[in-house]
């Protein structure tokens, strides 16, 4: 979140980026100038411009795929390789990966152009998570039907938490960095609710990792 403002006197415009993933340029009220189809105070908006909104994700044991694109998350399946009977020095005979496109999912502040923040993918490929500016939400997956759906039972707290990181420890726990504040939060995907939190950071905890074990 952050607001600059151009020190040209012909021009005197400003720029204003937040949390959704777009930038603004507007122009002050009293340089605005009548056009042809009148006054158009409206800001100029432009594409996304950081990359923490593009993300990916893979689920091995599933080989599943998510990518974090904009407003939306997309789930590819990814193929296994047919190999070659023979293979040369150099491998020049390896096939190359394939995806499919299983499901493209979106979150409710999709239609008002929020930019989706941070997503996770369990390692068994059966449970989603993803949080926009709104809050956080948990998802189960049944690839086999194509169906999505919500977990309406997640704790109040998740839901109405913004997260700049996610990360799935497991099966059972996923662990989710705050975006207003410097917790990191630890919510069991049976029980939908916090089970843990960590405080000890003076900044905001923008990636997370975890051991295999």
């Amino acid at each position: 979140r952050s607001i600059a403002f151009d020190s040209v006197d012909a021009t005197r415009s400003f720029a204003s980026g937040g949390a959704c993933g777009r930038l603004h340029f507007h122009a002050l009220a009293k340089t605005i100038k009548k056009r042809k189809h009148g006054l158009n105070p409206l800001p100029i908006t432009c594409s996304s411009f950081s990359p923490l909104f593009q993300s990916a994700t893979v689920a091995q044991g599933s080989r599943l795929l998510l990518c974090q694109r904009k407003e939306h998350l997309e789930l590819w399946y990814l193929k296994q390789p047919r190999l070659p009977s023979s293979l040369s020095g150099d491998l020049e005979g390896l096939a190359s990966l394939e995806g499919e496109l299983a499901m493209r999912i979106a979150l409710s502040g999709a239609e008002e152009g929020q930019h989706i923040c941070a997503s996770a993918l369990s390692p068994s490929g059966d449970v989603l998570a993803a949080s926009d500016a709104t809050g956080s939400r948990l998802f189960r997956l049944n690839l086999e039907e194509l169906e999505v759906r919500r977990e309406e039972k997640l704790s109040s707290e998740v839901r109405k938490t913004p997260a700049r990181a996610m990360l799935f420890c497991g099966t059972k726990l996923l662990a989710l960095a705050t975006w207003s504040t410097n917790e990191v939060l630890l919510v069991d995907v049976a029980q939908l609710s916090v089970v843990a939190r960590f405080t000890q950071h003076n900044a905001p905890v923008s990636q997370l990792a975890a051991s295999g074990e």
